[in-house]
């Protein structure tokens, strides 16, 4: 425990539980798919393309990347007028 939490009286009691409360990530939506061919002549065919998440590095066959291609892009958020 740290010197704060003693101070202030955060976190625990000794005889209570720990805390178990953790902070996940949102998982990875996969908008962000780059296709890669290992051979030039493959170039233009989905099919024999795999596909990698710029966003997480996570790589998908043709089949598992078809369900994240074939979702609608989400939405973009407006930028304030205040910061223009």
């Amino acid at each position: 425990m740290g010197i704060l939490k003693k101070v202030l009286g955060g976190g625990a009691n000794e005889d209570g539980p720990p805390d178990t409360h953790e902070e996940t990530a949102p998982e990875c939506p996969h908008t962000a798919l780059v296709s890669h061919w290992n051979d030039p002549s493959d170039m233009g065919k989905p099919e024999k393309a795999t596909y990698t998440c710029d966003a997480c590095g996570q790589t998908f066959s043709y089949e598992e990347a078809r369900e994240f291609l074939n979702q609608p892009p989400p939405p973009v958020l407006a930028a304030s007028r205040e910061n223009r």
